[in-house]
């Protein structure tokens, strides 16, 4: 993928061929391919060894895909929610289909969780693994007045992460589904610590560190000190 977020497939006689514009990607648990969502109207699944790539499903250029960590699922919001099995041929088979729109979704690492945002702000989160044919079952998690930007789950899966369209990030407890903390900012970088007990939140011109289990802000820096553009 280039500097302006075209992904390119190279030939046998090395030519590279722009497939489209990416909106995103997402690595298998093995990292043996690469799922992408953009231009066109198809997710695109490309071999990591060779570069080559295929169609994987048929989706919206603004989709979300999701693999589960134990790689058994493949999770598209594409204005709705459905859930393929990852290994039937081309993806096909759905095992489960949501009525509930979704924009976003994201798979805990852990694995024991998945969680979907819809445009009015609603955060739906679902246990693992999800019965086959399933259509209900989720926790709505209600805090946000807009469309869901974001969603991300700590390393650990205790906690849940949700930015909306007007700024606000939410920290939810995924065990009691319960909004611990508010973060208003006007920045766009969000990030859990490798061990999962610290939160990152990256305004214009600070950084707010929280810790997740004393719930209080551990450590604030404003104007140079913070340099948030180091922060991912």
């Amino acid at each position: 993928m280039d500097l302006n977020g075209n992904i390119f497939n190279t030939d046998s006689r090395g030519k590279r061929w722009c497939v489209g514009y990416v909106e995103s990607l997402v690595y298998s648990p093995g990292g043996d391919f690469i799922l992408s969502a953009g231009s066109g109207d198809w997710i695109l699944r490309w071999n990591t060894k060779t570069g080559n790539y295929s169609r994987f499903l048929e989706a919206g250029s603004k989709a979300r895909a999701a693999i589960s960590a134990d790689g058994r699922y493949v999770a598209v919001a594409d204005h709705n929610l459905t859930v393929h099995q990852l290994d039937s041929p081309e993806g096909q088979d759905n095992v489960c289909y949501f009525t509930r729109e979704a924009e976003q979704v994201a798979f805990s690492p852990c694995g024991h969780w998945m969680a979907s945002g819809d445009s009015n702000g609603i955060v739906s989160l679902r246990n693992l693994p999800l019965t086959e044919g399933a259509t209900e079952g989720a926790r709505e998690l209600e805090g946000h007045e807009d469309a869901i930007e974001q969603v991300k789950f700590s390393p650990n899966g205790r906690w849940l992460i949700s930015l909306c369209l007007n700024m606000v990030v939410c920290l939810w407890d995924t065990e009691s589904a319960e909004c611990i903390e508010e973060f208003h900012f006007s920045g766009s970088c969000v990030s859990f610590s490798p061990c999962g007990g610290m939160l990152a939140v990256v305004d214009d011109d600070s950084v707010r560190v929280w810790d997740l289990h004393r719930k209080k802000d551990v450590i604030f820096m404003k104007g140079q000190d913070a340099f948030p553009h180091l922060i991912s």
